[in-house]
């Protein structure tokens, strides 16, 4: 499909929800609870063809990392080693990594302890 990105001028704070209980990560302190961590970000994908784009490509700006988000199910994939400039030359591969994060050095985000927890689901 077709993928827009953000303008600078188009870029807001806002942030995404990781549910570890869902996503392949061990050692949440919170394990067995329903709840989430809310960790800011930024946004970077305007539109997105068959797929919610809020998210779908975004900028952690405490961590420096460029990442993608489910927000199905509330995995957050980051890209240690990833530039700008190699996003905006083949972005695919990088949402991609949404259901393969092990490709490209990618990994799932660990959000404790520097994120908060929330009891309950999100929404």
């Amino acid at each position: 499909g077709r993928l827009a990105l953000r303008g600078l001028d188009e870029l807001s704070l806002g942030s995404v929800w990781v549910d570890s209980e869902k996503a392949p990560i061990d050692g949440d302190p919170n394990e067995g609870k329903i709840g989430y961590y809310t960790v800011p970000a930024f946004s970077l994908t305007k539109k997105c063809t068959g797929y919610e784009p809020e998210f779908l490509l975004l900028w952690l700006p405490t961590e420096n990392l460029y990442g993608t988000w489910d927000c199905d199910h509330g995995h957050l994939v980051v890209f240690p080693d990833a530039t700008w400039s190699d996003i905006v030359r083949d972005p695919i591969p990088f949402i991609n990594a949404q259901w393969d994060a092990n490709e490209n050095g990618a990994y799932y985000f660990v959000p404790w302890p520097e994120y908060p927890y929330t009891l309950g689901l999100p929404g």
